[in-house]
């Protein structure tokens, strides 16, 4: 992706794959998302796995804004000066 080695903090945390295996973190690092007019500081965990997207929004970023996930039908929700913003996913 591009981002210095420097940026990414060390972690000693884990996370769970989806096949309940446990997964570790090789770092984080903060990285600034901008949709439309929102420009937001998110934590990313950085691990070295196969995966088939790109990125997971977690729930903290996703309160914060007030936003809406549908896992179902693949996109989020939230309002942003009174205007609705649709994040679709990757598909």
């Amino acid at each position: 992706m591009g981002i210095p080695a420097a940026d990414i903090r060390l972690s000693n945390q884990g996370v769970k794959g989806y096949d309940n295996s446990k997964r570790n973190i090789v770092g984080c690092v903060m990285l600034t998302m901008e949709v439309e007019t929102l420009k937001q500081e998110v934590e990313f965990f950085v691990m070295d796995i196969p995966a088939t997207f790109y990125l997971l929004l977690g729930r903290l970023w996703l309160h914060e804004i007030g936003a809406v996930p549908s896992t179902l039908h693949q996109k989020v929700k939230f309002v942003v000066d009174g205007k609705m913003i649709v994040v679709l996913g990757d598909s």
